[in-house]
């Protein structure tokens, strides 16, 4: 097996997955950008929900705003 050759591959893959949510970015991501910010300001938390797959990158994306100093916890859309 070529292993760089595959790499490369794989590289090529999520670049052009990167391009693509790159092309999907509009005001609705400035906006959420802008409510995280507004909560920070205000000592609030930021609340991440979320059922199976979205639930486990849910508390993927709170554990990456606690470690960047971001108070946030993950409610379980099924127990709200």
């Amino acid at each position: 097996m070529d292993y760089i050759k595959r790499a490369r591959t794989v590289f090529d893959i999520e670049i052009d997955a990167l391009r693509q949510t790159r092309a999907r970015l509009d005001e609705n991501f400035a906006e959420a950008v802008e409510l995280i910010v507004a909560a920070l300001r205000n000592r609030n938390k930021v609340i991440v929900t979320g059922v199976g797959k979205s639930g486990n990158l849910g508390h993927k994306i709170a554990a990456t705003f606690t470690s960047t100093g971001t108070t946030s916890v993950v409610l379980d859309a099924v127990n709200a």
